[in-house]
């Protein structure tokens, strides 16, 4: 199952694996481990620690191809429409 649901937000100048890892553990908590988590490769997703959360909680990562937004386009427009409004 899909959801489109913006579970949480973290907002920083240079968010890290840890916060990153903090706020999945508490969705995980809240909603129990996703199945796969889509993201772009920006180093919060790359890093160590989130790599080894997912695997504790065996979860797929899946990154999008760089350059390529429209791998994703819902989230685009979801990030640009969040923006505007913040």
């Amino acid at each position: 199952m899909f959801s489109r649901e913006a579970l949480a937000i973290e907002v920083g100048q240079r968010l890290r694996g840890e916060p990153v890892a903090d706020m999945l553990n508490r969705l995980v908590r809240q909603r129990g481990a996703p199945k796969y988590l889509f993201a772009d490769k920006g180093g919060e997703f790359t890093g160590r620690l989130v790599e080894l959360w997912a695997y504790h909680y065996g979860v797929r990562i899946d990154f999008s191809r760089p350059g390529k937004p429209t791998d994703n386009a819902y989230i685009e427009t979801f990030n640009g429409s969040f923006r505007a409004n913040a």
